[in-house]
């Protein structure tokens, strides 16, 4: 089971104000921008 990340809620993203030049410099740092997290783990998907 999947859960939308709680850290950027589902975004991908830790600044909801990014450009898409600085997009993968804030990429969320609890799902790795994958938008979801593992309910069991806390990880991301692989």
């Amino acid at each position: 089971m999947y859960q939308k990340c709680p850290n950027c809620k589902g975004s991908g993203v830790e600044d909801p104000d990014y450009t898409e030049l600085n997009k993968s410099s804030q990429r969320c740092t609890v799902c790795n921008g994958k938008k979801i997290i593992s309910t069991i783990t806390g990880h991301p998907p692989a």
